[in-house]
């Protein structure tokens, strides 16, 4: 909990200190599997309810980001999530903010965000990676 609490008081103070041509993002991938898992339904109870299925073998990749003052996302659908997706997500990151100094970009610890080949040219925030209250974007 500790831990969390110290993510967002320097959360919070980074937001404070912001100068108008900066931004912060979240940006994580989740992989959610291919297949309708019904959890609840406005329907009358003794109505039976029928939902198409896939194999539910099939796997989404997606990678995004999002900023949470504008709620502006970035998202790409990918066929398998690796350091080269981290790249291009990054690019299209920064073609999104063409006007911005410095854009914070707070990650996990996935190896597809740490490999040093995702390093180059960037300097990337790490200290969301423990915080569970720091991957909006996975909510999504």
């Amino acid at each position: 909990m500790w831990k969390q609490q110290a993510f967002i008081e320097a959360y919070e103070q980074l937001l404070n200190s912001l100068g108008p041509d900066e931004a912060v993002l979240f940006m994580d991938a989740v992989h959610p599997t291919h297949a309708a898992r019904p959890v609840g339904c406005w329907a009358p109870a003794n109505e039976n309810l029928a939902i198409e299925q896939t194999s539910g073998r099939q796997r989404l990749n997606v990678h995004g980001a999002i900023d949470l003052e504008t709620g502006k996302t970035a998202m790409l659908d990918l066929e398998t999530v690796d350091a080269a997706s981290t790249i291009r997500l990054l690019q299209a990151i920064e073609a999104m903010y063409p006007l911005m100094a410095m854009i914070h970009v707070f990650l996990d610890n996935a190896r597809y965000h740490t490999r040093s080949s995702c390093r180059n040219g960037w300097r990337i925030r790490e200290d969301a990676s423990s915080c569970t209250l720091s991957q909006p974007i996975a909510r999504i």
